[in-house]
């Protein structure tokens, strides 16, 4: 047992040292931790887990207040992690519109994507955020998106597009919002599936499917 506690110890000793306390703090939805970690002298971009920045981690987490806050101190917005994600993308994924907002008033690129990641290849912003469209999750992101140039027709590694993302979250009404903003609604997967063959092979509400119909 007391071997046991002895590696607990220093796993998580190794763990403080690695990553400042901006970055757990950030973790841990501890908006005082960051600031007094800033004020102490901590780096604001050091990367933890999968390279991820503290915005990255707080964008994911869903703590806007946090992610405003370092974006507002000065984190780089460019960072790119071992999925090739920026905070953009966890941003976007988690419907933070605010931070979205201001992540593109300081020039993040709307249509980031990695460019070599195995399960990872192609995910824009809005691929993601159409990914978890399901209850409206995300729907004003998406909408936002669309409002500032993001691209409709932009596919992933399977050839999935913001529209057929939408159609596997079953987002009914970002199916809809998409189809009206000029989305392709025959634009297959890579399997050649249609977006109409996948609204009704995975249970899209028929809502999204007499949409699909309509164009």
């Amino acid at each position: 047992m007391r071997k046991i506690l002895s590696v607990l110890l220093s796993v998580l000793l190794l763990s403080a040292v690695l990553f400042s306390n901006v970055y757990s703090s950030a973790c841990n939805g501890d908006l005082q931790g960051v600031k007094e970690a800033l004020n102490s002298g901590g780096d604001i971009n050091e990367l933890g887990y999968a390279n991820k920045s503290a915005l990255m981690v707080a964008a994911d987490s869903g703590h806007s207040d946090i992610a405003v806050f370092l974006i507002e101190s000065g984190a780089d917005i460019s960072i790119v992690d071992d999925n090739g994600y920026t905070a953009l993308h966890y941003a976007a994924r988690k419907g933070l519109l605010e931070v979205v907002k201001i992540l593109l008033e300081r020039g993040a690129d709307i249509n980031a994507h990695p460019a070599s990641s195995m399960f990872y290849e192609g995910y824009t912003p809005l691929i993601l955020a159409c990914d978890n469209s399901k209850n409206d999750v995300t729907l004003e992101v998406v909408k936002y998106l669309v409002e500032k140039g993001a691209d409709l027709e932009r596919v992933e590694y399977a050839f999935r597009s913001p529209l057929i993302a939408a159609i596997f979250s079953k987002g009914t009404n970002t199916v809809k919002f998409l189809l009206e903003s000029g989305a392709d609604p025959n634009r297959p997967a890579k399997d050649g599936r249609t977006p109409l063959y996948l609204a009704i092979s995975e249970g899209l509400p028929i809502e999204g499917i007499e949409a699909l119909l309509e164009y």
